[in-house]
């Protein structure tokens, strides 16, 4: 983890933060709603339709032109090579969920299906304003009706594009988290060396984590209730993604990460005790079950308003579009509780391998993981040392979600909630 390494994450961690404030800036304005519900509506009935697309066909194998908007049933009618360009005057969504355009020879799509999405074609100019348009009977049936989906303004689209930084980074900081989870499991602890650049990953994983959360804490007057409430939606979804991990029916909970994460939002007696360890309490303050920083605090605020929010919405009419949520809880809510319900795993949290590691490193060696060389001289000056203890750890942590759990529980807004 070189100084140029360290220097580039900083770097990418500010465009991230930056990025997504501005996405949910735009995504929670009181008139984002109303243009997306333009864009869905029909031709005609929208401006949001264009009159002609003109298309660029980007596959290496081309594209298969086909009679109809469905793939599976329609048949082909010929094909286009690739770099060819030709135009479209109708475009929608069929029921595999690919925008297909429609051109003098027949239909095309924008992308292949499956995983991968790969492109074959590309808009590269549009012209004029659609009206309404007739389509054939046989692509009308109710079973594979399309759907008319129209072009963006250039705000939504804008921020559609910084909102793929947000893969980008869960990918990358999911990468630096499986690195630090090498230490243990291979070789006896009396083989274990621990390499110097594992401490100081596990310390920028965690730098970064804590300012995604700086925001909150801090106020942005750009973002309102709505706007900070989605932006700390998408901090706990890249703080899951670096911490919890499931493969091959498995699941991995970075404990390292989880640590260094809590000793800075101050919760600290699980791993910095008295020298005389004959002094160590068990019993936790209650007070500190519920800080007001960090992760924990990007949770109970992200709940908070999604309560709050969920009994507007309750209370007003929506059953025209039979909408039961609104964009901002969507996208927000459902990853607070994931977190917590994954935190709450006995399983999880005491991990018997990895824990027994933790607990046989010395003072310095588990410190390297939370704090700098220079804090570690100044607590030994103060005669506390650092030690992780496994069980006093795990326990801190349910507390801790219990009492948010308590808090929100006795929540009068609590009753406007969906059963599920």
């Amino acid at each position: 983890a070189t100084p140029t390494f360290q220097r580039i994450l900083t770097e990418l961690g500010m465009l991230y933060r930056s990025s997504i404030s501005e996405v949910c800036r735009v995504r929670s304005s009181p008139d984002y709603e109303d243009l997306d519900m333009q864009r869905w509506k029909p031709p005609g009935d929208s401006p949001n339709h264009p009159a002609i697309y003109r298309l660029r066909i980007v596959c290496s194998d081309g594209a298969v032109v086909r009679d109809g908007i469905d793939i599976d049933t329609c048949d082909s009618v010929g094909n286009l090579e690739m770099g060819e360009e030709v135009l479209a005057f109708d475009r929608c969504i069929n029921r595999s969920g690919i925008m297909r355009y429609r051109t003098s020879w027949g239909w095309v799509s924008e992308q292949t299906r499956g995983h991968g999405r790969e492109p074959i074609s590309e808009v590269i100019s549009i012209h004029g304003v659609a009206g309404s348009r007739k389509r054939q009977r046989k692509d009308q049936l109710q079973k594979r009706k399309p759907i008319d989906y129209g072009v963006a303004d250039l705000r939504s689209a804008g921020a559609s594009i910084l909102a793929r930084l947000q893969n980008s980074q869960c990918s990358l900081y999911t990468s630096l988290g499986r690195v630090t989870m090498t230490i243990p499991r291979s070789r006896p602890f009396s083989q274990t060396q621990i390499g110097p650049h594992i401490s100081t990953i596990v310390r920028e994983i965690g730098n970064f984590l804590r300012q995604n959360f700086s925001l909150g804490e801090e106020g942005d007057t750009t973002l309102g209730p709505g706007g900070l409430a989605m932006y700390l939606g998408n901090m706990l979804s890249i703080f899951h993604s670096s911490i919890y991990e499931e493969r091959r029916e498995k699941q991995y909970l970075n404990v390292l990460v989880l640590c260094n994460c809590l000793y800075y939002d101050g919760l600290y007696d699980s791993f910095l005790l008295p020298a005389n360890k004959s002094t160590i309490s068990e019993k936790i303050d209650i007070q500190s079950l519920l800080p007001k920083s960090g992760f924990y605090a990007a949770v109970r605020s992200v709940i908070r308003y999604g309560f709050a929010a969920i009994k507007e919405f309750q209370c007003q009419d929506h059953v025209q579009t039979n909408q039961r949520l609104n964009r901002v809880i969507a996208s927000s809510l459902p990853t607070a509780l994931s977190l917590l319900r994954h935190l709450s795993s006995q399983s999880l949290l005491i991990d018997s391998a990895l824990g027994d590691i933790l607990q046989k490193m010395n003072s310095r060696d588990f410190s390297q993981f939370l704090c700098d060389p220079l804090d570690i001289d100044k607590f030994e000056e103060e005669g506390r040392i650092f030690s992780f203890r496994q069980h006093p750890f795990a326990s801190h942590v349910h507390c801790s979600i219990g009492a948010i759990a308590n808090e929100f529980w006795r929540n009068k807004d609590l009753i406007y909630c969906p059963p599920h």
